[in-house]
């Protein structure tokens, strides 16, 4: 390859092009190759991180979760708009923009925990969706009834994140007020021990099967 010589004109245009445009355009706009411009770009210090677009990863750190079988589904089926980017890996990437991130937390909060979202972000957000085991720990009966009465439409309000239920935190005092009319607060403390204990020997089960590592 042949080493470019570079100019203040092309450090100007590197300048004013980054942070709006991709690396790609501004090589395409110069000449040269992607590689040499960010090269260039490390010498003068410019991030090449893009004002107001964030990839698939930067998603999950905003929305405060690991779940790449989640973050691909609201990206590819259209719940959240991307713009998918050719050539980046076997894949491509995805890029999102502040505006359309925005519009999706104001429009679905119930596909993620609003305690886990991004600070600077949370006040998108309108309102808060627990799921079905964290309301059986606030007091609203047990899982198994919930999930029933979400199949049955008696809880209208639930809706489905994944596979779990999901219902809105304002309506926990009504389910709570439910709960007391069949069982007594004995019992349901006796439920969430019972709960806990399970859960508990679950994640032990899980920790003993799982296989070890072969050595390199």
């Amino acid at each position: 390859m042949i080493r470019h010589r570079w100019t203040a004109e092309d450090d100007r245009l590197i300048e004013d092009m980054a942070g709006e445009h991709r690396t790609a355009t501004i090589a395409k706009r110069l000449g040269l190759s992607e590689s040499q411009v960010n090269n260039r770009m490390a010498v003068l210090g410019i991030s090449r991180k893009r004002v107001g677009v964030y990839s698939r990863n930067e998603l999950s750190l905003i929305l405060g979760t690991q779940d790449n079988t989640f973050l691909r589904h609201i990206v590819e089926t259209g719940v959240i708009a991307a713009r998918r980017i050719e050539g980046r890996g076997r894949w491509g990437q995805w890029e999102i923009t502040e505006r359309d991130l925005i519009a999706f937390l104001s429009e679905h909060p119930e596909l993620f925990d609003r305690s886990r979202v991004d600070a600077a972000y949370q006040q998108f957000v309108d309102e808060r969706w627990i799921t079905l085991g964290e309301a059986f720990h606030r007091g609203a009966a047990h899982i198994v009834s919930l999930e029933h009465a979400c199949l049955a439409g008696t809880i209208p309000e639930a809706r489905k994140r994944g596979v779990r239920w999901v219902v809105p935190e304002p309506i926990l005092p009504r389910l709570i007020e439910g709960r007391r009319r069949w069982t007594p607060d004995t019992e349901h403390r006796l439920q969430v021990r019972m709960y806990d204990r399970l859960q508990a020997r679950h994640q032990l089960t899980g920790k003993r099967h799982r296989r070890p590592r072969r050595a390199a």
